[in-house]
């Protein structure tokens, strides 16, 4: 099985090149999604947020993305139980060609290494800023994890794959459409 990361800064594009990815039935890990079930569900996590006087997930982000040592704090206590789901993923999987996972944080987190392949979900920063009013982020949330983030022109050199969403949904679906057909081979 080839793992293949989807990694991209905060409004790039990730989960719809994920999307596109999983309707041509490849097996697809959405980090975000898992990071909201972990923290509805896990009782570590809910301590740390009952903790903290915080109610709602948004709260929490709000909190974290301006309180390093807080967020720190968290990432220890989530990334552990994120990699677990992974792992369980991959097994679960074990029988396709490959999957797509999608890594937020690939390279600020060292990662890289865990992976056959890296796509990296590409747009300018203005096209990124336009997003904000679908995702419902504020532009300070942005820039505060924008900060946290690797800045795009340095991923560039280190991924195997670049999909600019800038482009339309035809162009996005034929460039997955062709990194299926080569990497399936």
């Amino acid at each position: 099985m080839l793992k293949i990361a989807l990694t991209g800064n905060i409004c790039s594009g990730k989960t719809n090149i994920l999307n596109i990815f999983s309707s041509n039935n490849i097996p697809v890990f959405n980090s975000d999604l898992y990071i909201a079930e972990i923290i509805k569900s896990d009782q570590e996590i809910q301590n740390f947020i009952s903790n903290l006087g915080l109610s709602t997930k948004n709260q929490l982000s709000d909190f974290l993305f301006s309180n390093p040592k807080k967020l720190q704090e968290f990432e220890e206590i989530i990334y552990p139980k994120l990699r677990y789901k992974r792992l369980e993923f991959y097994e679960k999987n074990q029988n396709a060609s490959l999957v797509v996972v999608e890594v937020p944080l690939l390279f600020e987190k060292n990662l890289q290494n865990e992976y056959d392949y890296i796509i990296l979900a590409y747009a300018p920063k203005d096209i990124r800023v336009s997003r904000l009013e679908n995702r419902k982020i504020s532009r300070e949330k942005f820039e505060k994890i924008s900060l946290l983030q690797i800045a795009d022109e340095e991923k560039l050199e280190k991924v195997n794959i670049v999909i600019n969403t800038n482009n339309s949904r035809q162009k996005i679906k034929e460039k997955v459409s062709t990194i299926i057909s080569n990497l399936s081979k």
